[in-house]
């Protein structure tokens, strides 16, 4: 605030906010400690120190590497397993219903998990509602995963994938900034 000081009751709700949650970015309080009681109580989610939306199943969280920005799981139905590891960069996206998968099982014994590389998302990347994402995929800065997509294989920054199996559908040329507001010295003059 510009230059009026803050009530108590609103720098204990941030001191809060940003002590317990970190990556709780703009959510109301009264949502966190809701998620947070949830995954608490049922013990679904418990390791988690991120607010998980109730719906959504995260296994193995202590194996997430997690960018600024990015929050797994705060949308609804996702699931996101972590067993050889997941790398998500700043500002990633993940909408409703998406799955990260990081081991598939061993065709022989089903208790069994493959060891494969970790799966990475870079920077400022959007996975769509209900796409998935198989192990030892590494998606680069500003990909965009279309809505429904399977991605079996890497992509290079800067492109949007659809499809099963996801391939490039177009390339983009300018990175998103997600979270940053232009000011009007930087707005493009009309004619």
């Amino acid at each position: 605030m510009t230059g009026r000081k803050r009530s108590w009751k609103r720098r204990m709700h941030d001191a809060v906010r940003d002590r317990l949650f970190r990556r709780a970015h703009r959510m109301r309080l009264r949502t966190i400690v809701t998620w947070k009681v949830w995954q608490w109580l049922c013990g679904q989610n418990r390791g988690a120190w991120w607010p998980v939306h109730p719906s959504s199943v995260i296994v193995h969280p202590e194996r997430i590497k997690l960018g600024e920005g990015s929050r797994p799981g705060y949308s609804p139905g996702c699931y996101i397993q972590a067993i050889n590891g997941i790398e998500i960069g700043d500002r990633v996206g993940i909408a409703a219903g998406v799955s990260i998968i990081s081991a598939n099982h061993d065709p022989s014994d089903r208790f069994k998990h493959i060891p494969a590389p970790p799966v990475k998302l870079g920077t400022y990347c959007w996975i769509g509602t209900r796409a998935v994402i198989l192990p030892g995929v590494e998606l680069g800065d500003g990909v965009v995963v279309g809505a429904g997509s399977v991605v079996t294989k890497s992509f290079p920054p800067r492109v949007v994938v659809a499809g099963v199996p996801a391939g490039i559908i177009k390339t983009v040329d300018e990175m998103p900034h997600f979270g940053r507001m232009e000011t009007a010295d930087e707005r493009p003059a009309t004619a």
